[in-house]
This record gives structure tokens, sequence and C-alpha cells, in this order.
């Protein structure tokens, strides 16, 4: 697409640079499996003497030896050839012909290399300051300091601050679900220690983050408690990269994490096709139990694409003000459609990021019920 709008405006050859698509993504993995073995050639604390200066001074040393008649003091002497060699890149990328054949590689550090935040500048902050207006690491930040006068008399005004500070997170208000549900105006008792107990009882023969239904045990009725929403990137995909190509080898299954105390609370399992609503739009997904999830809040991989179910909608509105009812007094169904292909930004706000104006799909919230 990008191409054929510089074909149109007559600066294709620039932009191409005479690379075909092909050509390009040879020439950028290339680079970026140099970079990798640039990367990998990390010195261990005690090769760290093997410099280029202390090879020449060892060349030195042992040129004035052998002069005088001696032997080196250390038979192990390096030579200018054996520093070159010790320090050279290690490849841990394929070349690209090999990559075609395999289809898939790994990225893997040198062994005796750990990776170190900022290590060029650690090592020598005069040689390799940081990107910041004095090269070095700044408390008070005179850019964020800007930004925040900026913001004033605008709805983000104190979420940018120029030193570290603590700033609460959009409240479920703004998604509409900040109020409890008709008929439940003091919201649902927690679980007791032993219903939660049972409820989270590992059924025979299934795998320990399967529990048992609640809904078999005394649980109260399904919690209206409004929960986080955190997205997070998935291995299947960059953003919504290949999020359509259903063919990806082990492709990752895209579904709602919850937490068992939260899961037990809403009568819900691993397996469980749930139903996450708020102001914005609903979406349904299979539910998955697990303790890696803290509670109060479930999360989901961003980046799948939006795919309407004609056939299905949201089984509630998200919150009294939107309600529906019919004549008998029960909640009308949304009239909109439900998201089926677990797309976040069915659930985020339109509302941007305060500093980088971004997909604010970190900070949201919904209400959680089995379908």
């Amino acid at each position: 697409m990008c191409r054929d709008l510089a074909k149109r405006w007559g600066i294709e050859a620039a932009f191409t640079e005479g690379l075909t698509e092909a050509e390009w993504i040879c020439k950028l993995y290339e680079a970026d499996r140099e970079r990798t073995a640039q990367a990998s050639r990390q010195l261990t604390p005690e090769k760290k003497h093997l410099t280029t200066g202390g090879a020449q001074a060892d060349s030195e040393q042992t040129d004035s030896a052998q002069t005088l008649g001696a032997q080196p003091a250390c038979q192990a002497q390096k030579t200018r050839d054996d520093h070159a060699a010790e320090n050279a890149p290690v490849n841990t990328l394929p070349p690209f012909e090999q990559l075609l054949e395999q289809g898939v590689c790994f990225r893997k550090d040198a062994a005796d290399a750990p990776f170190v935040a900022l290590a060029d500048w650690r090592r020598d902050p005069v040689a390799h300051p940081l990107d910041t207006p004095s090269g070095k690491a700044e408390i008070f930040s005179e850019h964020l300091a800007a930004v925040a006068e900026s913001l004033h008399g605008t709805p983000d005004e104190g979420a940018i601050t120029p030193i570290p500070t603590y700033v609460p997170e959009w409240t479920a208000a703004e998604f509409g679900v900040d109020e409890p549900e008709d008929g439940n105006e003091e919201g649902d008792q927690p679980a007791s220690e032993g219903e939660l107990a049972k409820a989270l009882k590992p059924n025979a023969g299934q795998n320990a983050r399967n529990f048992a239904n609640p809904a078999s045990t005394a649980v109260p009725r399904a919690c209206d408690q409004a929960l986080r929403v955190f997205g997070f990137h998935s291995v299947a995909r960059i953003h919504s990269s290949w999020g359509n190509v259903f063919a990806m080898p082990k492709r990752p299954p895209q579904v709602i994490s919850i937490n068992p105390a939260d899961a037990a609370a809403r009568g819900i399992r691993t397996g469980d096709l749930v139903e996450a609503t708020n102001r914005f739009g609903a979406l349904r997904l299979p539910a998955e139990v697990t303790d890696d999830v803290i509670a109060g809040t479930v999360i989901m991989p961003q980046g799948a694409w939006w795919k309407a179910d004609s056939a299905a909608f949201a089984t509630k509105a998200p919150s009294n003000q939107a309600r529906k009812r019919t004549a008998s007094g029960a909640v009308a169904a949304s009239p909109r459609p439900v998201d089926v292909g677990g797309c976040i930004n069915t659930l985020t706000s339109s509302r941007p990021s305060p500093l980088a104006f971004g997909n604010p799909q970190h900070t949201c919230w919904c209400r959680l019920r089995s379908v």
C-alpha cells in the first residue's frame, strides 16, 4: 500500500531504494542478526581486562620480555589474534536462507552474557550518556513538567508529573460499570473460605488449573463487582498482525484469564464461555481460571481481530442508565452485537493515554459473567 502511494506521488524509487518487499525483509532481518551478534559480545567480569587496550598492553609486555631474552610471565599470554577471536561477535540467529528452511527460530542469549539494562552507560557514563537532556538519570524531568503544564484544564490534568508519582487509574465510572446491578444494591456477599475451597477443588483427570464447577456448591450467585481489564502481548502475533492467520503452529488460545476467587464468586470454571461488558461494548471468550492473575483483575491478549456474532447479543446492559426492561420487568438484551473474536478494543475507551496518546488497553474496567 505504501509503495503504491509513493508511486502515485512520483517517489517510488526513493521509497523502495530499489528493493523488493522480499529483499527488504531479508535486509532488515540481516541487520537485526548483526545487532544480535554484536549484543552477544558481552564479556564476563573475569574477562573485562581483555579489551583492545588490554590486548595491546599484553602484546607489548610479551615483546619486551622476548627482547630481554626472557619468557613471558604467563605462557597463556594472549596475542592480538587471540583477543580478536575471543571478542568476536557470536551470531545467535541463523542466516536468512536457513531461517526460511527452518520456518521459525528463537533468539538465544550468550550463556556468559546476561542482559544488563543500560550496560554501556553503567560501564562508561561519559562515553555513553543516556538519552536525556542532561545525559544522566533524571529524578525531575523538565520535559514532563512542560507536558503536565499543557494538560491544565483537560480531563488528564494531574496524570503526568515531572517526578515519580502514584496517579490513580481511570475509575470504573468511566466505563459505566461502577453502579451495582438492580436488585443487588448492596452487592453480592463474598464466598466464605469453605465455599471457595469447595469451588477450587480440582476435578479428577483435569489440569490443576481446571477447577470444579462452583455452581454445584453453595457459592452465592454471580458477583457483579467490576473487574479491571489488562491487555498483554500474545506470542502468536505482533499487535494485530497475523491475528487472522489461524494456521499458525502452536497458536495460544484467545481466552480471558481470571483469578480463582473471582471465578468462584461468579460460578465460572475453565472452559466456560464468559461475557465481558461495559458501556463501550461486549465480547465473549472462553475463561481460564488461574492464580497467575491477581484478584480483581482479568487479562486477555491484545491484537485479536474483531468478529461480530450476528446471532449473539449482550445478555445485559452494562449500567443502570443504559438498561432496558420488558413489560414484565426483566432485563432486555442489549441491541449491540457481541464480539466473539476477542478484540480488546471492544472494551477500551476512545480516550487516548495522556502521554503517548495511545490505545489505553492497560486501563479498562468491565463486568464479567458466565453466558
